[in-house]
């Protein structure tokens, strides 16, 4: 049986990245403010009287029976098509990507989003839930 590399995520989201740089479609590491640009003029978007913004959204469910994770669960081919899928179908969108910190100011371990540029709430919750 063929294993499945898990490097292969990261080196499709690094191809995804480079193919929107070279395309002049990648906003890096916007800040906070620009952000907040982009967050109202999205539809379904409004900003409350403090300044903070909310979106209607339907809650999902991470319960375990839906979530497989590479120690308990053989990755393999439906793992390698979801990878074309998502650099097909990210190969012509405008992207956001932000690259910040998991943990404390004093950690190693760093992350890298990359959203279409039409939900730019994930990479601005990310960097409050992630490290600001």
């Amino acid at each position: 049986m063929p294993t499945f590399d898990l490097e292969q995520f990261a080196q499709t989201a690094g191809r995804i990245r480079e193919k929107a740089i070279e395309e002049k479609r990648l906003i890096s590491n916007p800040s906070n403010g620009e952000l907040r640009l982009l967050l109202e003029s999205e539809p379904g978007v409004r900003k409350t009287i403090y300044g903070n913004f909310v979106a209607e959204s339907e809650p999902t469910s991470r319960a375990a029976m839906f979530t497989q994770s590479s120690p308990d669960y053989l990755f393999g081919e439906e793992e390698r098509e979801f990878l074309v899928q998502c650099e097909k179908a990210l190969a012509q969108e405008k992207l956001i990507s932000i690259d910040t910190i998991v943990g404390n100011e004093n950690s190693e371990t760093t992350v890298r989003l990359i959203v279409p540029e039409d939900l730019p709430m994930l990479p601005m919750v990310g960097r409050i839930f992630l490290y600001p």
